[in-house]
């Protein structure tokens, strides 16, 4: 161990004590004796022993027996210093998997794979006049999911019949076609109504980057419409 970092440290923290070298508890080396000593004289334990300095028996590695000015030895405990992060010794810098979610204090978050989440909503406009059917944009899937729910809203135009099919399909294969059609999120909406929502369709799985082509099959009032799905990510 570096004696001079050692030193500094302890010159610095104490002002009183002046590191003179290693000691083994152990074999007594160099040999120490109870009441015996220059005061301000200090030893680093380099080997763990039993030696009995004034009464002290036990000493662990990287302990510290000092000389006082009452004329006897003293320890200063170092046996909680760290001696590796991570099983890592040195300029520890922190690396990918070193802590868990409850380690950095996310224990709410911990199963964010299984909170459920709402991609980012959908906009269809008529331009003035109702939404006329077909297909009317793509949203892509950001990350590993099951697509779990929806909420369609009309906030223009009145209590509408309106309805829409979701097909999906990977991004290689874009664009998403009608056989692409998912289970459950097929010509879903409202009824005579400006809202409608189901968060408990039968959930379809998606990957990152997949594709959901939204396709209006019919329409009599809605100006507007906003398309919202819920994923939850697995």
């Amino acid at each position: 161990m570096d004696q001079g970092i050692f030193k500094s440290a302890i010159i610095n923290s104490l002002g009183l004590i002046e590191l003179k070298g290693d000691w083994n508890a152990n074999t007594n080396t160099p040999t120490l004796a109870s009441g015996v000593g220059n005061a301000g004289d200090a030893y680093l334990v380099s080997v763990a022993g039993a030696t009995n300095l004034d009464g002290i028996t036990t000493w662990s590695k990287n302990d510290i027996a000092w000389f006082g000015t009452d004329g006897a030895w003293h320890k200063i405990d170092n046996t909680d210093l760290v001696t590796s992060v991570f099983t890592r010794t040195g300029a520890v810098v922190a690396q990918g998997g070193d802590y868990n979610a409850t380690q950095v204090g996310l224990g709410n978050v911990s199963n964010i794979d299984n909170t459920i989440f709402s991609l980012p909503p959908f906009f269809i406009n008529g331009n003035g006049f109702p939404i006329t059917p077909g297909v009317k944009g793509d949203i892509e899937v950001p990350h590993k999911c099951n697509i779990i729910g929806y909420t369609i809203l009309i906030p223009s135009g009145g209590a509408s019949t309106f309805t829409v099919s979701l097909w999906k399909d990977i991004y290689a294969d874009y664009p998403p076609l009608i056989g692409d059609a998912m289970t459950g999120f097929i010509s879903i909406g409202t009824a005579a109504a400006i809202k409608a929502q189901d968060l408990a369709v039968t959930a379809v799985a998606a990957l990152k980057n997949d594709i959901v082509r939204i396709n209006v099959d019919a329409n009599d009032n809605a100006l507007t419409a906003a398309v919202f799905l819920y994923v939850v990510r697995t």
